[in-house]
């Protein structure tokens, strides 16, 4: 039983401590992240930054131009919002 659970507390990882400890200025691949409506807010883009999101897709099947004017401008918020 104790082995147990020395094993539980070993896998257990804190996603800020993985996050924290990658140096992703090295990396040769990309998180990709596709918008549409429902991550078409500034709130959503930045947490979608935090997560770790370094390109953005616009998904052009849904949607007008204006919509996408607007959705291009909250995401330039959202990037000056995490680089400020």
């Amino acid at each position: 039983m104790e082995k147990e659970n020395k094993l539980e507390e070993i896998a257990r990882v804190k996603y800020s401590n993985i996050i924290e400890e990658i140096d992703t200025s090295s990396r040769k691949t990309k998180i990709v992240c596709t918008l549409g409506p429902s991550t078409a807010t500034k709130e959503k883009m930045v947490e979608l930054i935090d997560a770790g999101m370094q390109i953005a897709r616009l998904n052009f099947s849904y949607g007008d131009h204006k919509t996408f004017s607007e959705m291009v401008e909250n995401l330039r918020e959202a990037i000056a919002e995490r680089k400020g």
